[in-house]
């Protein structure tokens, strides 16, 4: 099976694609990526509209639970973000919703990229290594 976890679409079918949609609406952060990813490819939403709409809430979803990692994730997220965005635009990359509004789809990526941040700012502290009173490095969670 491709990326999408079979989880993702087990989840997916348990509910209607009418309630994935309000919680997105509702509350984008609560939406995993892979839970979008399944809705993007269900019979209903493979038009370029349904697409375009989506794009900007996956592009959130991903840089959110990349930079949830830690800050040297957060920060590679966000740099590619707009990078991504002009490679799709200049036609380097393909991807299902073409660039119609890369403004928004960049937008939407630095907000998951802070979110995500603030994910790992939340967890507890870093465990510190084996033997020592240094806590672990910056970005690594052991």
């Amino acid at each position: 099976m491709d990326p999408i976890s079979q989880q993702a679409y087990k989840e997916m079918f348990q509910k209607s694609a009418a309630d994935v949609i309000a919680q997105l609406l509702q509350n984008p952060a609560s939406v995993p990526h892979d839970q979008l990813l399944a809705l993007r490819r269900t019979q209903g939403f493979t038009d370029p509209m349904s697409q375009q709409l989506l794009a900007p809430y996956e592009h959130q979803a991903f840089a959110r639970e990349y930079a949830s990692q830690g800050p040297i994730q957060a920060t590679g997220v966000a740099a590619a973000t707009p990078v991504y965005a002009a490679a799709k635009g200049l036609g380097v990359l393909g991807g299902r919703s073409g660039s119609s509004d890369p403004l928004a789809q960049i937008l939407a990526g630095f907000k998951g990229a802070g979110q995500g941040l603030m994910q790992w700012m939340d967890r507890p502290e870093a465990p510190t290594n084996p033997g020592s009173t240094t806590p672990s490095m910056i970005g690594v969670r052991g």
